[in-house]
């Protein structure tokens, strides 16, 4: 059902109406701009109004656009130090955008995606100014051009993109526009996704298509998020893009070690969960407050880190260490890999890891805002004249985002959904049964696909953000 509204656009928004060639002309004497009852009643049968679109999926090929396969930055290959540049300013840019949700949502789960960085790519190609500007700083994309950063990012996405078993990273882009607005065809060029062109965004049915467009991105994951319900009459666009990965464990967990536990909330209470175990060799250490472990997915390209704290230590001890060394966490990253690759085989050691699904849901304007983008959220602020070429004042009044991760005996399950609304030594036992942080690492080039803190795996939803 999601193709039924997908690609629909305005014939005018690029560059003017498709006349059919048997148009009837206006009578003469008619006003300039006027069409004659034949034009009008022609018009009625070949264009379906909104609800017309949203319930028939017949649509017209040119009415459906895809963009950016086109475009030269696609064809562009990057350089590697532009590729480990993006890649440095995407690990900082996530660690960030963490730390200020860790504190916004004290003791809730949290989860985030390369995704919400995707997004804000797309953003910066529309952007100018200062707001261009303060987009690129937070990405880290100070020093390359727009078709540099976007080669870049089209190649190490690209990488994970492509269909392998075992372990893929799937990120789609939607942008919804409402009827008055008309794009810029070089930013359309740039842009990587689907363009939807609708008669107007606060359409009943729009909440519909949403939901299912997501659900379809993110393999059923994210089945509810829906921004719509804040759309009105001033949302001139939507961004929406979901992250989804999937990867099955390089050895999986048996499900019939899988036995109940006991997992130690961020409240001190006690809750029963499934636990997996696997006993064997695997990679992990010690520091001063932390466990680390690594869990590889199938063809050791992509791994699961986790960060668990030790006994008297909290999470925030340990959320404090990606915290201190944010300024080059590819470093960092690095420095992790050289101590599991140096460890050595301790024997037949012993997992407990708990079984879950957790939620979150934040809003991610206010740390967005702390982390120099403010001006996007400012009326009359944001300078989107790259994107936007119709003259009207723009401004994100919207940035939500909602992440999902699944942990099973075969592997894990990560989406989340972001939108942005313009408006006007010894064999050891490690039971991971406490809250703790985790990662999926792409272990070549140390880029961050997810982080988050699992702080309660029965809790879903984080309700309102805590007050400054």
């Amino acid at each position: 059902m999601v193709d039924k509204l997908r690609g629909v656009r305005s014939q005018d928004s690029v560059g003017g109406r498709d006349e059919s060639k048997g148009a009837a002309k206006p009578e003469r004497g008619s006003p300039p701009g006027s069409r004659s009852p034949e034009d009008k009643q022609a018009d009625s049968l070949s264009r379906p109004n909104a609800d017309q679109v949203l319930r028939k999926s017949a649509l017209p090929k040119s009415a459906r656009r895809k963009t950016g396969k086109s475009s030269s930055s696609a064809r562009l290959n990057a350089s590697s130090e532009a590729k480990e540049a993006l890649i440095r300013g995407y690990n900082s840019f996530t660690i960030n955008l963490f730390d200020q949700l860790f504190a916004l949502y004290p003791g809730k789960n949290i989860f985030i995606t390369i995704g919400i960085a995707s997004g804000l790519l797309s953003i910066y190609n529309g952007a100018d100014g200062t707001t261009r500007h303060a987009v690129a700083k937070a990405l880290g994309l100070q020093g390359m051009n727009t078709e540099e950063a976007n080669a870049a990012h089209a190649e190490v996405v690209g990488t994970l993109s492509k269909k392998k078993a075992g372990a893929q990273l799937q990120i789609a882009n939607c942008l919804l526009v409402d009827k008055k607005v008309r794009l810029r065809e070089d930013f359309l060029q740039r842009f990587s996704g689907e363009v939807i062109h609708h008669l107007g965004l606060t359409s009943p049915q729009m909440s519909t298509f949403i939901k299912e467009w997501v659900a379809e991105k993110t393999d059923n994951q994210v089945t509810d998020f829906d921004p719509s319900g804040d759309f009105n009459t001033k949302t001139l666009l939507a961004l929406l893009t979901p992250a989804h990965f999937r990867g099955l464990w390089d050895i999986p967990f048996d499900r019939r070690d899988t036995k109940p536990g006991l997992f130690m909330s961020s409240t001190g209470k006690r809750k029963g969960l499934p636990f997996m175990f696997r006993e064997g060799s695997f990679h992990h250490d010690y520091q001063d407050d932390h466990e680390l472990i690594r869990l590889h997915y199938k063809h050791r390209s992509i791994s699961m880190r986790v960060f668990l704290p030790r006994v008297k230590h909290t999470l925030a001890d340990v959320q404090h260490t990606l915290k201190d060394v944010q300024w080059d966490p590819g470093h960092f990253f690095q420095d992790l890999s050289r101590q599991f690759h140096n460890m050595h085989d301790l024997g037949e050691d012993k997992l407990y890891f708990p079984k879950f699904k957790v939620e979150s849901e934040t809003d991610l304007t206010v740390p967005l805002a702390k982390l120099g983008m403010s001006e996007l959220f400012t009326p009359m602020g944001a300078n989107l004249s790259r994107m936007i070429a119709s003259p009207l004042p723009a401004h994100f009044g919207q940035a939500i985002q909602k992440g999902v991760l699944e942990v099973d005996e075969e592997g894990t399950t990560a989406s989340d959904i972001s939108s942005f609304a313009a408006s006007l030594g010894e064999p050891s036992t490690i039971k991971v049964n406490r809250p703790f942080l985790t990662s999926v690492v792409h272990n070549k080039s140390n880029l961050i696909l997810g982080l988050g803190s699992v702080v309660d795996p029965l809790a879903n939803g984080n309700g309102q953000p805590q007050s400054a």
